[in-house]
């Protein structure tokens, strides 16, 4: 399953990279705090990730630095609804295969994903929608 699910993101990987967006070297610290919230999604580590846009936000911007955060933000939220997507897409074959328990775990994973982009919801309705063993 792990190593499904690694082909997926690898496969994803491939077909639409994993680029920075474009940022002025104006104001360094910006850019070290953007980028530090880009390697964070590339971790996957949702939550920190979305604090730190969520303290940036917060923090006096410029016109520039504000659309720097929020290309942060759109492309932050992209990825964690991609992540929760593919569990939801691997939690389907299992169950077609009938491997409930695996599909259980694999949409527990992708908790935090699903929160950090404001799809508790779907992700609730899932688990609530799987068989019982």
């Amino acid at each position: 399953m792990f190593a499904a699910l690694t082909l997926i993101v690898f496969g994803i990987v491939l077909k639409y990279g994993w680029t920075t967006p474009a940022i002025s070297p104006a104001d360094t610290r910006m850019t070290e705090q953007l980028q530090n919230i880009l390697d964070l999604v590339h971790d996957q580590r949702w939550t920190t990730a979305r604090q730190a846009i969520e303290t940036c936000e917060k923090s006096a911007l410029s016109d520039s630095e504000r659309q720097q955060a929020a290309d942060v933000r759109t492309r932050f939220e992209k990825s964690a609804r991609t992540r929760v997507e593919q569990a939801l897409a691997t939690a389907v074959e299992l169950v077609g295969a009938g491997r409930i328990t695996d599909a259980r775990l694999v949409l527990e994973q992708a908790k935090e994903p699903a929160a950090a982009c404001g799809w508790n919801d779907r992700l609730a309705t899932a688990l609530s929608k799987l068989p019982t063993t």
